[in-house]
């Protein structure tokens, strides 16, 4: 049931990825996401060779390694899919400031906490993105602390710690793809639904992001 969760969970969030706002800028602005879309639908079109397929399926941390090349790109565009007002973080330190929590991300969280189960146990790649994930949180937050320690930007003013939660939210999100790739994993019917379906979803965003472009804000352009 977990596995099955994590499954919707995941194509909740590729659907979210077809419908970026504004600020996913068309044309040659966004080449290098078009480019590992289209790369990564082709790796997926070599993994279904069926022997190919046979032996990723059978070595679940290959199958999570895959998933998760192919669901960080797709995670990364969903992540702009709004909204950009509605439910959102607060901090007192940050009064005039507000951290909108995108609709991928929602999903993507609620989807780990309830797939749980199937991806704490048994190890896997996850593991060492979870620690690079809080080695990047950590160094974030002493690159903070070092600067406001030793570089004050004048005699009353500190740096700016707005980029903090964002930082955090960002983590917080990959680290949640992680769990769910690992999640879908544990279940070999699942693993092998989620693996013939996924050269369909990224030339699905590819063509999303190529042939229909949307318009540029001016706030963004700049």
């Amino acid at each position: 049931m977990a596995s099955l969760f994590a499954s919707l969970t995941l194509l909740g969030v590729a659907i979210l990825a077809l419908f970026p706002d504004a600020a996913l800028l068309p044309g040659d602005a966004r080449l290098s996401e078009k480019t590992a879309l289209i790369f990564l639908a082709a790796t997926f079109f070599v993994a279904l060779w069926p022997s190919l397929q046979k032996r990723i399926i059978a070595h679940r941390d290959a199958a999570t390694f895959l998933l998760l090349c192919a669901f960080f790109v797709i995670f990364h565009i969903a992540d702009r899919a709004g909204p950009r007002e509605g439910f959102a973080l607060k901090f007192s330190s940050l009064p005039d400031d507000s951290f909108a929590i995108s609709y991928a991300l929602r999903l993507a969280i609620l989807g780990a906490l309830v797939s749980f189960p199937a991806w704490f146990k048994d190890g896997g790649p996850q593991r060492f993105v979870f620690a690079a994930l809080l080695l990047v949180g950590f160094f974030g937050l002493g690159s903070f602390w070092f600067l406001t320690r030793f570089y004050p930007v004048g005699v009353t003013e500190t740096l700016d710690p707005t980029p903090l939660p964002t930082l955090f939210l960002q983590i917080l999100g990959f680290a949640s793809i992680a769990a769910l790739c690992r999640a879908v994993t544990a279940s070999q019917k699942w693993m092998r639904f989620i693996f013939c379906g996924m050269p369909l979803v990224l030339l699905l965003v590819w063509a999303k992001l190529q042939l229909f472009p949307l318009p540029v804000e001016a706030e963004d352009a700049e």
